[in-house]
């Protein structure tokens, strides 16, 4: 939201922008993406039943790239 306020209001995105980038890449790297949403909002500490149906759950390596990907 802080990226999305700032271009709007013509502000530099600064930091904020290269933190969704790194987010949004580590995304793009997993093959499941309905899985890779799971666990980036269980990473954030957003509890979530997983994903269901045909949709693969995150691995531990996949959960690692996430936990990276959102440290400050």
């Amino acid at each position: 939201m802080q990226v999305w306020r700032k271009a709007l209001s013509g502000s530099a995105q600064g930091p904020e922008l290269d933190r969704l980038q790194t987010v949004a890449l580590a995304l793009s790297k997993l093959p499941h993406a309905v899985g890779a949403l799971h666990g980036l909002a269980n990473c954030l500490g957003l509890s979530t039943d997983g994903p269901r149906g045909p949709f693969a759950t995150a691995t531990k390596e996949e959960f690692a790239l996430l936990r990276c990907a959102i440290k400050p």
